[in-house]
């Protein structure tokens, strides 16, 4: 009975899919509309039976019939995370078939149309995070790679860098490639992989050599790193941010990156590191701005009037001085439980708190 129920629901699947199918042929999934429709086709690539090979091939099918920057922009989605693999080999696919036709992949539509897709500083970043990831949670970094290096995505987003950054993408993917290729996930230097990456992403902001476009960058990876990430994606965000702003000209934005980034949350020891290596990265371009905005961030923490150290240190003393019975934690008093305090660590987190 629920071998017939399975059966029963695949051909169910596969009729729907030959209507969206028609529909795509007929550039619906073009129109707004379609869109609801193409997170369908997306989320039954993912799921259980999208191992059944007529339907991951049907749902192929259908995401060749959506246009390549759109494609792109779902690809980096993050709630499309578990489809970025088929969704980026789909896309590529699209772009090498451009290629061997003469026609050239040209996603200018990213820059002229930033609501409607993808901004090229975000689509750099997905890309070179996802690669750190290498081999792992289903070819991530390999995929994107590919997908940096077929249609030259970035050469195409903006004007001014088109020759320099696909001459670098033609020069150094195919290396990274082949690095994969001759290694596993068990014998990849990791260190060295991402060193490696850095440095790729390095000579990349080089090559954009445009200011303004950096900026919009330097914006991008602080919101990932505030709100998307976590362990070695945060690290590595961090040192992407050092670089980038050691690679601007621009000493004003260099200043009021560092200061905004200085007076950020500052939770958990991986933030406190992070920051600090980003400081160390800078400096090595912008050294007197880097001691500039430090003693200045540290003229704010030593205030009386607004240090939120000094308001903690303040609030212990209090505490220290009560009776052992007002300091004990009880029902009744929650806001002196020991895990109440403990998330005073932070000064930030204590001028919260009071």
């Amino acid at each position: 009975m629920e071998r017939g129920s399975c059966s029963w629901m695949r051909e169910v699947r596969k009729a729907l899919l030959h209507f969206i199918e028609m529909l795509g042929r007929h550039d619906y999934l073009a129109m707004p509309q379609g869109n609801i429709i193409i997170n369908y086709v997306i989320k039954l690539s993912e799921s259980a039976c999208s191992n059944e090979e007529d339907i991951q091939r049907m749902c192929s099918e259908i995401l060749q019939m959506v246009s390549l920057p759109k494609l792109i922009t779902l690809a980096c989605q993050p709630s499309n995370t578990l489809a970025f693999v088929l969704l980026s080999k789909i896309a590529t696919n699209m772009a090498l078939k451009a290629r061997s036709l003469g026609q050239v992949p040209y996603l200018s539509s990213f820059h002229l149309s930033p609501t409607q897709f993808i901004s090229p500083q975000k689509l750099l970043t997905h890309l070179v995070v996802f690669a750190l990831k290498s081999y792992s949670e289903r070819e991530l970094g390999i995929s994107s790679l590919r997908l940096l290096h077929a249609p030259h995505p970035i050469t195409s987003l903006h004007p001014v860098i088109n020759s320099n950054l696909g001459q670098l993408c033609m020069k150094e993917i195919p290396q990274m490639l082949q690095i994969l290729d001759d290694h596993t996930e068990k014998n990849l230097d990791q260190e060295g992989w991402e060193d490696r990456l850095l440095q790729f992403s390095s000579q990349s902001l080089v090559a954009i050599n445009d200011d303004s476009w950096l900026e919009q960058l330097i914006k991008v990876v602080l919101e990932r790193i505030n709100y998307f990430s976590d362990g070695e994606e945060k690290d590595f965000l961090y040192k992407f941010f050092g670089f980038t702003l050691r690679t601007s000209r621009n000493m004003k934005l260099v200043k009021m990156m560092l200061s905004s980034i200085l007076q950020s949350v500052h939770e958990d020891l991986q933030e406190r590191e992070g920051i600090a290596t980003a400081l160390s990265i800078v400096s090595m371009k912008y050294l007197k701005i880097v001691l500039d905005q430090l003693q200045e961030y540290s003229a704010i923490l030593t205030d009386k009037g607004s240090s939120f150290i000094l308001k903690l240190m303040k609030v212990m003393a209090f505490l220290g001085t009560l009776p052992a019975s007002h300091t004990e934690p009880s029902e009744a008093s929650p806001s002196l439980q020991t895990s109440h305090l403990r998330t005073c660590d932070s000064p930030i987190n204590a001028c919260i708190s009071l």
